[in-house]
């Protein structure tokens, strides 16, 4: 038990070093390559994978069960957060023009560049293993722990925050804006979690077919 809880521990203050305050972009700095970061998710991916074994291999036997089931949920979980993201979209596009704010957010842009030089390692690693490290963090860790001291609303708003913070680089009103998508899409994946007995397939299923779709149409 202790152990399980110690790589939990390391695994859940890694994440909020390195994404929720900044400290990938160091890390990055010191090696000088963007690999550290696709390295960073992968050593995070496997420790976080290692720590919630036994509540991810208890989801993997309810998705074995009813397979189908599975992946219908998943679309109508994506049908949900595509709405999300369209009636965010509009907002933040109002609040863009009632501002003056142009460009898109910078975790866009560095999606872009970083799609551009290395297609093949980014969509890999944005749909599968990105997702992956989100989810753990994000689903598993954040939101039933939080739980436990808040109601299920409060834990999701703040959880909703949290994910929106890690795709933020400054505290500019453009980046405040543009988080908005992910406030909205935070909330979508925590209600799905919850939704699905705490089922992380059902989330992390969800996240990687936006995320797939999201990258073919910045491929187009």
């Amino acid at each position: 038990m202790v152990k399980k809880t110690t790589l939990i521990s390391v695994f859940a203050l890694s994440y909020i070093y390195c994404f929720l305050l900044d400290g990938a972009v160091f890390i990055q700095l010191l090696f000088r390559s963007s690999l550290a970061l696709f390295l960073l998710y992968l050593l995070l991916f496997g420790l976080g994978w290692y720590a919630f074994q036994d509540a991810i291999r208890s989801s993997w036997q309810q998705v074995r069960k009813a397979p189908k089931s599975y992946l219908v949920k998943i679309g109508l979980g994506y049908l949900f957060l595509f709405l999300a993201t369209v009636s965010c979209g509009i907002l933040v596009q109002i609040l863009r023009n009632t501002f003056g704010i142009t460009g898109e957010g910078l975790n866009n842009e560095n999606i872009q560049l970083a799609l551009n030089a290395s297609p093949v390692l980014m969509l890999v690693f944005g749909i599968f293993v990105g997702p992956a490290v989100e989810e753990l963090f994000f689903r598993q860790f954040l939101l039933e722990r939080l739980q436990t001291n808040f109601s299920k609303v409060v834990s999701v708003g703040i959880v909703a925050a949290a994910f929106a913070m890690t795709h933020m680089h400054s505290f500019s009103l453009s980046e405040w804006v543009a988080a908005i998508a992910y406030v909205g899409a935070g909330i979508v994946l925590s209600m799905i979690y919850l939704k699905e007995n705490n089922n992380i397939f059902v989330s992390y299923g969800v996240h990687c077919l936006n995320n797939l779709i999201a990258f073919l149409l910045l491929l187009m």
